[in-house]
């Protein structure tokens, strides 16, 4: 029968860190699933949770296999030649292997294997209850854990992410023997701090939410998150607005409180004169406050506050939270008005005092660079170079502020602001604001030519700049964010249809950075290979494959709108018709190899095919076809219709079979084998135009 168990493991802490709360609790259930997997115990892995609260880390583990099964185990041991000497008698080899498993040389078994015969021993061994192990796979399990900073406290060795204070491990209604950072196991929890601070009893595993939510702790973080923001949007929907609840600072008020009970707090309308992203970035990370805005998005002079406690006296708390914001709303107002006292051209010149990177000079160097690229890369889109130039010479400035020195966040927002004060033109100022977009993946892209050209200069300049310096990301590191730059570059080039060269826009920087350190220009491959390699990865999302993406990019195309104009092509083309892209793609390989076997006597495709020395019907229907095709596809080339270039050229198809089919290509003919040839490199020069259609064939 198989007998199934519900186990409880519940770790108690000292308030554990809410950046890194639900990953512990997710990683403690990896961990004990992968030693319980590992040892032969199954269990429910749909019923089964993991829990995550301020104070506690839990999993509760669902239809648990309480015994192991038995099971057999063969260990082999020397060959049979090695074990035994001349006369018979057991070697040190046959010996030590005995001893090793525990019985004597006579008590092995001659096993037969596919390297020959060999000494052994085959033996059952009895499963283990699972009480017996959770010990040591607690231990282990919690060794695993993804904990940056360790703590130690008492006079213990041992070390966790924060003080242990109980540990409950029940297997249905039974304590499991054992102890975990100086705690012993046992079946009492911890309530609410405040609302149930007595131990709380747990008489069965499966009681574990229930018995807590009782004791005024919401143990399951995903219910606890929901109930904010239901708090959150009926208290809002109260004063007609909404709550902005952005979800990383959802999940870090989630995972502050054990009992959320969500409160409204107003602050004088004076403080709506600041911007109102400084309002919200105050509320939002100094005080975890949810603000509210009103059904056009404009912010009103109230904000949410997610309480740990049901108080009998709720006007006190937020009479408190309402005295706590308004010192750090007047910051905010502060700060406003001391930087709207210096324009930012006035600030020019402290950009030189400020280093950006030892190797690549001050931020008054990048802002030089960044506006002479800017201007090369403004030649080619429809863009002012007057206000590139502005836009390049204060977008930096706003670093040097108040503001965005207590509000690191609001850079570029706040150079926006500064900079529409003081009557910059209005595309500088959302150059200044937006050249930072897109900031993740996924986000947005910046829409105004001059801050998409900034954005491009930008973005360029730190990805040959750091490669420049020699610090290239390495495996996952990546402190620079050059990935991210890449990416930026391509998604802007791609889905904004910019003519950008990545190659020349590579050269162009690096040689602006060649300035600061010799050389730089020496790695323009490694840059311009470190960003194609990312383009791969952009369109393997986009759900392109291997194969198309290698086919155009072998041919070496740096313009990334005829890039994708050309992977398009491949995608459509394929997908329109696998069978004729198939034989087409394997027709191609084989006219490659055959012209690479030709080596000196390959043509290049460039020569013109002698009509008087086609003499198969096959090759001269072939000759026909092509001839047709080439002029049908000459206009569709100038135009960048790729698609409709493959359409034609899958005309070709059935031709090129019955040339292969009929033709002896290397005729000992020198003169026919030369021409026809020359008429297989022509087809390939057709279809090379678009891409190496030769790789769309899968192995």
């Amino acid at each position: 029968m198989d007998d199934r168990r519900e186990l409880l493991i519940e770790i108690g802490t000292e308030e554990l860190p809410p950046g890194s709360l639900n990953r512990l609790a997710e990683s403690l259930y990896n961990a004990m699933a992968q030693q319980l997997t590992g040892q032969g115990f199954a269990f429910d892995a749909e019923a089964s949770r993991h829990y995550a609260a301020p104070r506690r880390l839990a999993v509760r583990i669902a239809a648990l296999q309480a015994m192991q099964a038995d099971r057999s185990e063969t260990r082999m041991g020397p060959a049979v030649a090695a074990a035994f000497d001349a006369e018979g008698q057991p070697t040190q080899a046959a010996m030590g292997f005995a001893r090793s498993v525990g019985v004597s040389v006579e008590d092995l078994s001659r096993i037969e294997t596919d390297k020959g015969e060999r000494l052994g021993i085959e033996r059952k061994i009895a499963g283990q209850p699972v009480a017996d192990l959770l010990q040591s796979m607690l231990h282990k399990a919690v060794d695993a854990l993804p904990i940056a900073k360790a703590m130690r406290w008492s006079d213990l060795e041992e070390t966790f992410v924060r003080p242990v204070h109980w540990v409950v491990v029940l297997l249905d209604d039974q304590v499991i023997p054992g102890s975990f950072l100086g705690q012993p196991f046992g079946q009492q929890t911890r309530g609410h701090r405040f609302h149930h601070p007595d131990p709380v009893q747990i008489d069965h595993a499966s009681e574990y939410p229930a018995c807590l939510q009782a004791a005024s702790v919401m143990v399951d973080a995903t219910l606890r998150r929901q109930r904010i923001v239901d708090q959150a949007t009926a208290c809002a929907a109260s004063h007609q607005a909404e709550a902005v609840m952005e979800p990383a600072l959802l999940d870090e008020v989630t995972a502050l409180v054990e009992w959320p009970v969500v409160v409204s707090g107003s602050f004088d309308e004076e403080f709506l004169e600041v911007p109102h992203q400084a309002l919200i970035s105050s509320m939002q990370n100094h005080q975890k406050f949810f603000p509210l805005v009103d059904g056009n998005g404009a912010l009103l002079p109230r904000f949410l506050a997610t309480a740990n406690i049901q108080s009998t006296n709720p006007d006190a708390i937020v009479k408190g939270l309402e005295r706590v914001i308004r010192p750090r709303l007047a910051d905010a107002r502060f700060f406003w008005m001391q930087d709207l006292k210096t324009p930012l051209e006035a600030l020019i010149p402290r950009l030189s005092t400020v280093v950006y990177q030892k190797a690549l000079g001050t931020l008054a160097d990048k802002a030089d660079r960044v506006s002479r690229l800017g201007l090369e890369i403004a030649g080619h889109i429809d863009c002012s170079s007057e206000y590139v130039e502005r836009a390049a010479a204060l977008y930096k400035c706003d670093l040097l502020t108040d503001m965005v020195g207590e509000f690191p966040e609001l850079q570029g927002v706040m150079g926006y602001h500064y900079a529409r004060e003081h009557g910059e033109a209005d595309a500088v100022a959302v150059a200044i604001r937006d050249h930072y977009l897109p900031k993740l993946a996924g986000d947005v892209l910046p829409d105004d030519p001059t801050a998409i050209v900034l954005a491009l200069a930008e973005r360029f300049d730190t990805l040959c700049g750091i490669f420049a310096a020699g610090m290239k990301p390495s495996g996952n590191r990546d402190p620079f964010g050059l990935r991210r730059a890449a990416n930026g570059i391509l998604r802007m080039a791609v889905e904004l249809s910019l003519p950008l060269d990545i190659a020349q826009c590579t050269r162009d920087a690096l040689t602006l950075i060649s300035e600061q350190i010799e050389g730089a220009v020496e790695q323009q491959d490694t840059v311009v290979a470190f960003i194609f390699e990312r383009l791969r990865s952009y369109y393997l999302a986009l759900s392109f494959t291997q194969e198309q993406f290698n086919a155009v990019h072998a041919l070496g195309v740096s313009t990334l709108t005829d890039f994708d104009a050309r992977i398009r092509a491949c995608q459509a083309f394929v997908n329109q018709d696998q069978p004729t892209a198939q034989s087409l793609a394997a027709a191609n390989k084989r006219i490659g190899n055959i012209l690479r076997k030709a080596a000196d006597d390959a043509p290049t495709g460039s020569e013109a095919v002698d009509a008087s020395l086609l003499t198969e019907p096959a090759e001269l229907a072939l000759q026909a076809a092509l001839e047709a095709a080439t002029e049908a596809t000459r206009p569709l080339l100038e135009q960048a219709a790729y698609q409709m270039v493959l359409a034609e050229l899958s005309t070709l198809r059935e031709p090129i079979d019955a040339f292969f089919d009929q033709v002896m290509v290397m005729d000992e003919d020198p003169a026919l084998r030369a021409n026809r040839l020359t008429l297989l490199a022509r087809i390939k020069q057709q279809f090379d135009a678009i891409a190496d259609i030769a790789m769309l064939v899968t192995e």
